[in-house]
């Protein structure tokens, strides 16, 4: 129990509520299991601009029902700074659900706060955003090396075209400028591609 509560003193948590009442109950909820390092946000300022200042671990969100203007704040704060939100509703209809989650809601509770339901929350919100944001990196990752490829095929059609070379003879080319000027296989390709347009416009 000890080890749990240094743990979750560690997690910095901001709380989100229409309700200064609530918000205060839920405050006090946290700090009892351990949560000490908590933020209320202030709901008569922009609540994203606060989240961004603040860069807590977990977001709380108590709510009687996912209104719009909440959905599109949680949407920019996931475009902005993705973090793991945890939502705390009564509504429990599917359509609410999922909207929740389109706005990068990571875990969504029906039936409002119970104490023994927020540390599990909290818990699965952030594992759920760690799983999410390393298929999201793995996704751009993927996406730039085959950005960076086709970039490289750019500049070896030019060159075997306008240079009459092999397939192999361009690739050499453009690694051997990208290891003379020190620069990344497919920007030494992109120089190609600029130098030739040039010299031939």
């Amino acid at each position: 129990m000890g080890n749990n509560l240094v743990e979750n003193s560690k997690i910095t948590v901001a709380v989100v509520d229409d309700s200064p009442q609530r918000s205060q109950a839920l405050e006090e909820l946290l700090h009892s299991i351990g949560y000490t390092q908590t933020f209320v946000i202030d709901m008569e300022l922009d609540v994203v601009d606060q989240i961004l200042e603040l860069k807590p671990d977990v977001v709380l969100v108590e709510i009687e029902s996912p209104r719009r203007d909440m959905l599109e704040q949680l949407s920019t704060l996931r475009d902005r700074r993705p973090t793991p939100v945890a939502v705390f509703c009564q509504n429990g209809q599917s359509q609410s659900i999922h909207a929740a989650v389109e706005s990068g809601v990571c875990a969504y509770v029906v039936e409002g706060i119970q104490p023994d339901q927020v540390k599990p929350a909290i818990g699965l919100a952030m594992s759920t955003f760690r799983a999410f944001n390393k298929f999201r990196l793995q996704a751009e990752a993927a996406k730039q090396q085959l950005h960076d490829r086709k970039r490289v095929d750019n500049a070896k059609r030019i060159l075997m075209a306008k240079r009459d070379l092999s397939e192999e003879e361009a690739y050499q080319a453009i690694k051997k400028l990208a290891m003379d000027r020190q620069r990344k296989l497919p920007d030494a390709a992109d120089d190609i591609v600029a130098f030739l347009n040039a010299f031939n416009s």
